[in-house]
Order: structure tokens, then C-alpha cells, then sequence
């Protein structure tokens, strides 16, 4: 009995903690963390601004800024920029790391950057973007090519 009791409170208490992840509400430009705010006012229209939403809790809050044309910006919980999403025009010069920003000019002269993510979370830390021609690139912490893939 005592063995299933405290299967039963496990089960709960992982169900809970598993839901506060998800915990999505709509949040003010200004309730953004403050260097995400800076990058969104020096990068983009704040009149553009169509919703701003935080999603889960403490360090794993992460927060996205969704544009009248349907590009969004996410951040996470500290304010630092995770992934850009442009719909028909490019992101932003400022927002791509110096050298894939180079090698993308370089290599692919008549594309521009659509997509950009950086993924801190994986272990090896790796930037990928989606060129104008669907074409993604990865590239790891170092700024080397790490593959090339076509996005249907």
C-alpha cells in the first residue's frame, strides 16, 4: 500500500511540475527583461509589435515578441536572444554573429538570412540559420560549418 501511495504522489507531483512549464500569458512590451527590450527597440518598429508572451517559470522562462507581419523574436529568461523568424525579408544584420553573417555573404551573395537560432542547450552550443532559398546552415560555437540541409 505504502508503495503505491508513493507512486501515486510521484506521478502527481511530476504531472505539476510538468505543467508549469507550459504556463503561457500575454505580458507587455515593457514587462520584457531589459536587454530584450533594448535589441527589440534598436532592431525593429515597436508600433509593429503585435503580442508579447512569456511561457513557463524561472530560469526556464522564455519570452517571444510576435509582429504584425509574422515574424517573432524569442529571448530567454535573462533577455538574451534565442531565435529570430522573419516572413519575406531578412533578419536584421546586427542580430547575426559577425562570422556566419560573413560566410553567408561570401558563399550565398544573392540570399539573405531568414531564420536564426542559437541552441545553448545543446551541449555543444550551435548556431543554425535558413537562408532566403530554404537552404539551413549549422554552425558550431566556433562559427565552423557543421551542415548544410534544404528545409521542405
Amino acid at each position: 500500500m505504502k508503495k503505491l501511495l508513493s507512486c501515486l504522489v510521484a506521478t502527481v507531483c511530476i504531472a505539476l511540475c510538468a505543467s508549469c512549464d507550459d504556463v503561457i500569458k500575454s505580458i507587455t512590451f515593457d514587462e520584457l527583461p531589459s536587454k530584450a527590450k533594448t535589441l527589440v527597440s534598436a532592431n525593429f518598429d515597436t508600433k509593429d509589435i503585435l503580442m508579447v508572451q512569456s511561457e513557463g517559470l524561472g530560469a526556464g522562462k522564455e519570452y517571444t515578441v510576435f509582429f504584425t507581419d509574422n515574424s517573432k523574436v524569442e529571448f530567454d529568461n535573462k533577455g538574451n536572444l534565442t531565435e529570430v523568424r522573419m516572413f519575406n525579408k531578412p533578419v536584421p544584420d546586427a542580430l547575426i554573429p559577425a562570422q556566419i553573417l560573413t560566410f553567408v555573404k561570401t558563399k550565398y551573395p544573392n540570399e539573405y538570412i531568414l531564420e536564426y537560432e542559437w541552441d545553448k542547450r545543446d551541449k555543444n552550443e550551435k548556431y543554425q540559420v535558413t537562408l532566403s532559398n530554404r537552404v539551413e546552415l549549422s554552425f558550431t560555437s566556433s562559427f565552423n560549418l557543421i551542415g548544410v540541409d534544404v528545409d521542405d
